[in-house]
């Protein structure tokens, strides 16, 4: 996808992706645009739909690399987050 917006005083073209969830039960779509192929700006897409939908019980992808390292990395996140005291919680309105 290509977004066309003004910044400054001129006229700016940068190249974006779609980011497309899908629910397999009720066929319901959102998309999210990504600045880049980076499973950070993944990362930030997945947050933002987490925060409007809420936390999905099963994700399925295909095996990117940008995705399979993003899937680590929650993997990760979600152990770190198990391991800490019930009284010192992390805030993050997309994981509640």
């Amino acid at each position: 996808l290509l977004a066309t917006g003004i910044g400054g005083f001129a006229r700016k073209e940068f190249k974006t992706w779609g980011v497309i969830f899908a629910c397999l039960g009720c066929k319901a779509v959102s998309i999210w645009l990504s600045c880049s192929y980076l499973a950070k700006d993944f990362l930030i897409s997945f947050q933002k739909h987490v925060a409007v939908y809420g936390k999905p019980a099963m994700i399925l992808s295909d095996k990117g690399s940008q995705l399979t390292s993003a899937a680590k990395d929650l993997q990760e996140w979600e152990k770190y987050r198990q391991e800490r005291p019930t009284g010192d919680q992390i805030a993050d309105p997309a994981w509640s």
